[in-house]
């Protein structure tokens, strides 16, 4: 189903799909304004199969990530939103975007870390984050890694299949993805020494 031998991991195969976590409709009816670096202003309208972004109409998918942190998969590429604080990282096609307010950026707090991807029983991977690239069995990828707060963090690929954005809450050690907007993904995360 997927032609990028690392989305085919993470996807798992037609038997090993991984828990899909549960879609989140939370923000239906609401309206935000996202003031993002190197983009500027974009309007957030959010309505119950479409979402407006930047005035583009877009099929969507939402998961609540924690309290006023939502994961939007939508034109290719995902927004994560921290209602509360205002912060928000737009990834696409075009590149990172990082709102102007927050404190979200690139860090190396993740570098080191080795751990297990549990996505459900009988597909559990282990990966081992490196300098701007995660290892996966024998794939190794180049990766961002960007930090939404002191527990929240993203973790970023480019593949062929398309985006793929991964965000790990350290506070309760469970982990949201997206694969191009098109599957929502969820799971638990156990260290490894």
């Amino acid at each position: 189903m997927y032609n990028d031998k690392f989305v085919s991991l993470v996807a798992g195969e037609i038997d090993k799909r991984p828990y899909s976590a549960p879609p989140c409709f939370e923000l239906v009816g609401k309206r935000f304004s996202v003031d993002f670096i190197d983009r500027g202003l974009c309007e957030l309208v959010v309505n119950e199969e479409t979402l407006e972004f930047c005035g583009e109409s877009f099929d969507y998918s939402c998961v609540k990530c924690k309290e006023d942190v939502y994961l939007l998969g939508f034109g290719g590429g995902c927004l994560v939103l921290d209602i509360s604080s205002g912060a928000a990282v737009l990834i696409d096609g075009s590149g990172t975007f990082f709102s102007k307010t927050g404190n979200v950026g690139y860090t190396t707090d993740l570098e080191g870390w080795k751990c297990r991807a549990c996505f459900r029983p009988g597909l559990e991977l282990d990966f081992q984050l490196e300098e701007e690239s995660i290892i996966c069995g024998e794939d190794k990828r180049d990766v961002d890694y960007i930090s939404v707060d002191d527990s929240l963090y993203i973790v970023s690929a480019n593949t062929t299949d398309g985006i793929v954005t991964i965000v790990i809450d350290l506070a309760r050690f469970l982990f949201y993805g997206s694969i191009a907007d098109r599957l929502i993904l969820g799971g638990y995360i156990e260290n490894i020494d």
